[in-house]
C-alpha cells in the first residue's frame, strides 16, 4: 500500500510539473506576481513603470514652464526640492538616464525574485499537488525521511519551498549580464547636440527612452521565465527529483530503512 501511494505521487508530481493538472492549470511557469488581487505578468506591470518613470523627469517640466519673469521678487516657489535647471545640451540628461538605469535594475530584480518565489507558490499550493502530498503522508511515516539520505528529493518534492534560495542563486547568475547591460545602455540621443525647448522634440525623446529601456527589460523577462523553465522543470524536477523519487519506489533499502 506504501507504494502505491509513493507510484500514485509520483504520478502526481509528473502532473503537476508540467502543469497538466484536469481542469486549472496554475500557469506557474509564467513569472507573475500577486498584484491588485490579481496575477500579473512582470511586463504589465513593468511597462507602464517604465512610461511612467520617463515621463516623470523632472527635465521636461523645467524645459516647458515658463521663465521667471525680469525683476519678479517673489521666490517662494522657486526653493522647492528637486528643482533641476534647463538642460542646455542633451548630454545633460545623461545623469538621469544613468539614474533610472539603475532604478530599472532595481524595480526588475526585486520584482524577478518575487515572481519566483510566487511561481513555486502556485506549484506546492494547486489543490490537486496539496491532496497528494495529503494522500500521501496519511500512509507514510513522512516523520522518518528527513533520516534517510536517499529520501531528500521527496522531501523537496514535499516542501519545494527549501529549493527557492537554490533556484534564486542559478536565475541571478543567469541573468547577472543582462541586468548590468541595464547600468551601461547608450545614450538615444546625440549628447552634443543643443536642447530644444520644444515639445515635439521631447515627446520625440521620450519614446525613444521608452522604447530603449522596454526593449531590454522585455527581453531580460523572456530569458529569466526560459531559465526558470528549464532548470526547474526539466533539470530539478525532471532530471532529478523525478527518476529518484521513481527509484525509491523499488529500492527495497530504502523501504527497509523507512518501515
Amino acid at each position: 500500500m506504501k507504494k502505491k501511494a509513493l507510484e500514485q505521487f509520483y504520478r502526481q508530481l509528473d502532473l503537476a510539473t508540467h502543469d497538466r493538472f484536469p481542469g486549472k492549470r496554475s500557469d506557474y511557469l509564467c513569472l507573475k506576481i500577486r498584484s491588485g488581487g490579481k496575477d500579473q505578468r512582470l511586463w504589465d506591470i513593468l511597462g507602464p513603470e517604465i512610461a511612467t518613470q520617463v515621463s516623470s523627469w523632472p527635465e521636461w517640466s523645467a524645459a516647458l514652464s515658463p521663465g521667471k519673469k525680469e525683476g519678479t521678487k517673489f521666490s517662494r516657489y522657486d526653493q522647492r526640492s528637486g528643482k533641476v535647471d534647463v538642460p542646455k545640451k542633451f548630454g545633460d540628461l545623461n545623469s538621469r538616464f544613468r539614474e533610472t538605469g539603475k532604478w530599472l535594475h532595481q524595480r526588475t530584480q526585486e520584482l524577478m525574485d518575487q515572481s519566483i518565489t510566487y511561481s513555486l507558490e502556485r506549484f506546492y499550493q494547486h489543490s490537486q499537488y496539496q491532496k497528494a502530498i495529503a494522500d500521501l503522508i496519511q500512509v507514510l511515516p513522512t516523520n522518518r525521511l528527513g533520516k534517510i539520505e536517499e529520501a531528500l528529493p521527496l522531501l523537496d518534492a514535499l516542501n519545494p519551498k527549501a529549493l527557492e534560495k537554490d533556484v534564486l542563486s542559478f536565475l541571478r547568475s543567469e541573468t547577472r549580464s543582462s541586468f548590468d547591460e541595464l547600468l551601461r545602455l547608450p545614450f538615444p540621443y546625440d549628447e552634443h547636440k543643443p536642447f530644444e525647448q520644444n515639445l515635439a522634440l521631447i515627446m520625440r525623446v521620450q519614446v525613444q527612452l521608452k522604447g530603449l529601456y522596454q526593449d531590454r527589460v522585455s527581453r531580460l523577462i523572456a530569458l529569466a521565465e526560459r531559465q526558470f523553465q528549464s532548470f526547474w522543470k526539466d533539470e530539478i524536477l525532471g532530471q532529478e527529483i523525478l527518476p529518484r523519487i521513481r527509484e525509491l519506489v523499488h529500492k527495497q533499502s530504502f523501504w527497509d530503512k523507512l518501515l
